[in-house]
């Protein structure tokens, strides 16, 4: 799935919202995940490898295709997680506090979404691992 950063947005509270998180891209940048929690929805971005989570409503979605490490994850709370497995055993974690593991799983992970992204959009923002 790609999304980008809607151009600047007439709705004031929404634009405000959107230059809290836009990343000074208009290119599209490849989703890791989808969270649905308590009727808003958030695009879990990587940006250095710490997942950071936009509100869809600032984002307009490029390419609607699902990784094929997505999976429907169940969390508390009715929260559902659209995306890798292994981010549901420690979807907030902070990427210094992965374990080595987590570090090379999640590692494993990124590198799979981002080369299917780069299949869509060769041009992507951070399809390609530095």
């Amino acid at each position: 799935m790609l999304v980008k950063f809607k151009p600047e947005l007439k709705d004031t509270e929404a634009e405000a919202e959107r230059q809290k998180y836009i990343f000074g891209t208009r290119r599209s940048i490849a989703a890791i995940a989808v969270k649905f929690e308590k009727g808003k929805i958030w695009v879990y971005l990587d940006i250095s490898s710490t997942l950071v989570g936009v509100p869809l409503r600032i984002l307009d979605v490029v390419d609607d295709s699902l990784s094929k490490t997505w999976r429907v994850n169940v969390l508390a709370n009715d929260t559902v997680l659209l995306g890798p497995e292994l981010l549901a055993q420690d979807f907030e974690v902070d990427s210094t506090e992965r374990s080595p593991s987590q570090a090379v799983a999640y590692a494993e992970i990124r590198r799979t979404i981002f080369a299917e992204a780069e299949r869509v959009d060769p041009e992507a923002w951070r399809v390609r691992d530095p």
